[in-house]
């Protein structure tokens, strides 16, 4: 017998909070005995997909996720697994994307504790699809200027 709310009459209890617990043991002789437990409420396992949020097409990607708290061994599971394939359990993959997708991990230490954390990758064009390589100022709509998209400031320029 588990003095557990319920009380549970199994091998194994389930379910428990964090607290002090006795077990209760009775054979079939009438003999008993007990032990006494503490269960630690284990800590909550927090991942944080990190930079880089955006990328360029068809350009590799390592993903990081930063894991709190710190140290032990984790598992990882990342999702879409069209895009993970046989990357799917590393901790920081490097994938290849052609459109923005929803990426998603799920994180889980030793003891079965999980944490999980999404984000959506922005993909870019490459610069050689976005940046005119030639200006037209006549007035036609069509490279009259040459600027950068939304994406990037223009620094310096050397003509």
């Amino acid at each position: 017998l588990w003095n557990s709310s319920p009380p549970q009459f199994t091998f194994n209890a389930t379910n428990l909070l964090a607290g002090d617990y006795k077990l209760i043991v009775k054979d079939i002789y009438g003999c008993s005995d007990s032990t006494e437990a503490t269960i630690n409420e284990p800590e909550e396992v927090i991942p944080t997909i990190v930079e880089p949020l955006l990328t360029m097409k068809g350009m590799n990607v390592k993903l990081n996720v930063d894991v709190d708290p710190e140290g032990p061994e984790y598992y990882y599971q990342w999702e879409p697994d069209d895009i993970f394939k046989e990357f799917a359990t590393n901790s920081n993959p490097v994938i290849t994307l052609n459109e923005a997708t929803d990426i998603k991990v799920t994180v889980t230490n030793q003891a079965g504790c999980i944490g999980k954390d999404s984000i959506t990758m922005q993909v870019i064009q490459p610069l050689s699809e976005i940046l005119p390589n030639a200006i037209t100022p006549n007035g036609d709509g069509l490279n009259d200027v040459f600027k950068a998209n939304d994406y990037f400031e223009l620094l310096d320029l050397k003509i």
